[in-house]
């Protein structure tokens, strides 16, 4: 870890040259997710003659999607930071030429805890009070005008972007796992047609509780934008329902979708496409690390060992991608969802 302070270090007095004698008084690794390493670097400064402390969080990015994700993740928080919308405040970002090796982004650390520390916490009143805000926040980013965002938003109008999710489902799924998936994507392809094409959103892709931060003051902040994208928001609505449905509860899922409707002020439609190619993501991306190793798909490397701990998890994906297709997978079935003691 003292190679990449003294990497920050560096970066930082590169980004803040107004900011003299800065000093690191602690620096904690606090990973919890798949995608990358997360540090958090306790400073002091002289700024103006006044001695000032700073929290700041160092994102290290692995595989080799670690660029791009890191260069989407750093210009997705400063675009929405300039709408207003509440997320962290981007510092400094390296990409190609990092001198930790990998991309790295550094923001500002958020004072508090996730909403699922939180949640977990409160009475239930209290937990229906913060499924209502995250919810709000969730509707307030898919009604977000995105068309400012972009360069050239002509380019987005005029993208089908059901047929081409269908068309990238199936595409990766022929080169990295060929016929596996061909049950769920003949499923998708059959009703990709029906699907109704709704205004573009921007998408979060993986918002839940523990990507919402509640600040010490009670003002909440979206955390872990690596997968932004402009689609339709029930791409991003299908995987926040499927994970709190496998992770969390049946129940917790069922809160949420009905408070995310009554705040957007109807019913969500066709739900069930979207929660299926949610399903098919989940089990795709752990069926190619378990069988080729986490580096394609740009995870940490230990993260494996988490996704084989995972065995429920896997299996009530699976069952929901049955509830909603009636698709069996047997090649999936005898990667993932072996037993405990055959996963160890």
């Amino acid at each position: 870890m003292q190679e990449e302070i003294l990497h920050f270090l560096s970066l930082y007095t590169r980004t803040f040259p107004q900011r003299k004698n800065i000093h690191i008084a602690a620096c904690t690794n606090i990973s919890t997710g798949w995608e990358g390493e997360l540090l958090c670097i306790d400073l002091a400064y002289e700024e103006d003659g006044e001695r000032s402390n700073e929290e700041v969080i160092l994102k290290l990015y692995y595989g080799q999607s670690g660029i791009r994700k890191a260069q989407k993740e750093a210009r997705s928080l400063e675009q929405l930071a300039h709408t207003g919308y509440p997320v962290p405040r981007v510092l400094f970002s390296t990409l190609d030429d990092s001198p930790f090796g990998r991309a790295a982004v550094a923001m500002e650390k958020i004072q508090g805890h996730t909403v699922a520390h939180n949640f977990e916490k409160s009475p239930q009143e209290r937990q229906q009070a913060l499924v209502t805000q995250c919810c709000q926040l969730y509707v307030d980013l898919h009604k977000l005008d995105w068309q400012p965002l972009v360069p050239d938003p002509t380019r987005y109008q005029a993208r089908d972007v059901i047929h081409s999710r269908v068309v990238q489902a199936a595409t990766l799924s022929e080169q990295q796992l060929p016929g596996v998936f061909d049950p769920v994507i003949a499923w998708l392809q059959k009703r990709a047609s029906e699907v109704s094409r709704l205004h573009l959103s921007v998408l979060h892709g993986d918002f839940h509780l523990n990507n919402v931060m509640m600040r010490d003051d009670g003002a909440f902040f979206v955390i872990d934008w690596t997968g932004t994208d402009l689609s339709d928001y029930r791409f991003d609505l299908g995987w926040t329902l499927l994970l709190l449905r496998t992770q969390n509860s049946a129940e917790l899922a069922g809160m949420v979708l009905e408070e995310y409707q009554r705040l957007a002020g109807h019913r969500i439609e066709q739900l069930e496409f979207f929660e299926a190619l949610a399903c098919m993501k989940r089990l795709f991306e752990i069926a190619v690390s378990l069988k080729s190793g986490t580096t394609t798909l740009g995870i940490k490397p230990d993260a494996l060992a988490e996704m084989k701990r995972q065995v429920k998890h896997i299996q009530a994906v699976y069952a929901h991608l049955q509830e909603r297709t009636a698709c069996s997978l047997p090649e999936i079935e005898k990667l993932v969802l072996a037993s405990d003691e055959q996963i160890d």
